[in-house]
């Protein structure tokens, strides 16, 4: 049965997901984390308006077909999708994370901690579609953005790259062998010198001027654990 629980933590997440087996699961997996607490679950959005009076979380994740069905709006949304048809409409609604169902625990993880710390986040095996769909609908990319690139120096370009492959600043400083500060420092410069306001923003652009590509996407996107959608229907 969906329940309520109280924490102090940083993440406080209502949960909205109508498979019982799958919720329970992503209850385990947030919980799991020190800073993430699942402060209420919802069947459906039809109670989620009273829910968020109650319980106050500050983000939302919900199943990819019912996100923002209903009138929490107001919060930030991280929308699981169970496949590609289900991106458009969460892309279209203003969801500010996104996940398939298929990617590994540590996507849904790092999508809530972005999206609560005011960034968007897309899934590396979700990118790939939803720049595709954005592309349609913006006819070319302001030309000022692109010469933006041109100015990041190499260690720049390369954090760019990594943080567009779904790395949090944390495996960044890992891969280069370099301090969080440090990485920290970095991607303030390339967004200052991208002219964009989060993260979010420069991997989209990383990938609309081929500085990563989808398939490099995918391809990290399968190399770490079991997805979390299959690891709380196997449990």
């Amino acid at each position: 049965m969906p329940g309520v629980r109280t924490s102090g933590r940083h993440c406080r997440v209502l949960l909205s997901e109508s498979n019982e087996l799958v919720r329970a699961g992503v209850v385990s997996i947030l919980e799991a984390e020190p800073d993430i607490s699942v402060v209420a679950e919802a069947v459906s959005g039809g109670n989620m308006g009273a829910l968020i009076r109650r319980h106050t979380p500050n983000v939302v994740v919900s199943e990819g077909e019912g996100a923002l069905r209903s009138s929490f709006s107001e919060l930030p949304v991280v929308a699981m999708c169970e496949s590609v048809a289900e991106l458009d409409h969460v892309v279209r609604i203003g969801a500010r994370g996104i996940v398939l169902r298929s990617d590994a625990r540590r996507q849904l993880v790092r999508a809530v901690r972005e999206v609560v710390a005011g960034n968007a986040y897309i899934a590396p095996s979700a990118a790939g579609y939803v720049l595709d769909q954005l592309g349609a609908r913006i006819p070319a990319i302001d030309p000022t953005l692109s010469r933006g690139i041109e100015l990041l120096t190499a260690r720049e370009r390369e954090v760019l790259r990594l943080i567009a492959l779904g790395l949090s600043t944390a495996e960044v400083a890992h891969t280069l062998r370099r301090s969080r500060a440090t990485v920290k420092s970095h991607i303030s410069h390339l967004l200052a010198k991208l002219g964009v306001q989060d993260r979010g923003q420069a991997i989209a652009l990383a990938y609309r001027v081929g500085l990563v590509s989808v398939g490099e996407a995918r391809t990290e996107s399968l190399h770490a654990e079991p997805a979390y959608c299959s690891t709380a229907l196997s449990g």
